[in-house]
């Protein structure tokens, strides 16, 4: 039998795939890849309850919002050179000062769990219902090795 994974998919319409495919005799999809941040958490409410009850496994992407969640976009700086923002401006959110302010926070409550914004970034998302793994977009080595030790002593 082969399995499917859906993406983007809001909880109506997942409920809606299920109860066609189960109507039909279909495979159910196994997998679903929303969008899902700690700035980005409307899949909460529904989709990821849903998937939980449905035990559809999730698979997140867009974690680290961009980059935003990395603490490399600071108030009142120039954008980093080989940022995303500064690559593909309309892939990132724009630098308002409550987006600051939201991230200012996100960056304590990481200092007080003793891990760096990226990592209390992955942690967070992991730690969600359904959530068993995250796709985290990286591109040099040393970020790699920073998303590997969100996960280290994690039971």
């Amino acid at each position: 039998m082969r399995h499917y994974g859906v993406s983007n998919y809001s909880a109506r319409q997942l409920s809606d795939l299920l109860s066609t495919a189960d109507a039909n005799g279909l495979p159910r999809p196994v997998l679903c890849q929303p969008p899902l941040s700690l700035l980005r958490q409307d899949a909460l409410s529904d989709l990821l309850p849903l998937c939980e009850r449905e035990r559809i496994a999730v698979s997140p992407y867009q974690i680290l919002q961009g980059g935003l969640l990395t603490g490399k976009y600071r108030r009142g700086e120039s954008l980093p050179e080989d940022s995303r923002k500064a690559e593909k401006d309309g892939w990132v959110w724009e630098l308002t000062d409550a987006l600051f302010d939201r991230l200012d926070e996100i960056e304590a409550q990481s200092r007080k769990a003793g891990l760096s914004m990226t990592q209390y970034a992955i942690r967070w998302v992991l730690e969600q219902p359904a959530v068993v793994a995250a796709i985290v977009g990286v591109k040099r080595t040393e970020q790699i090795e920073e998303a590997m030790a969100a996960v280290q002593d994690v039971p």
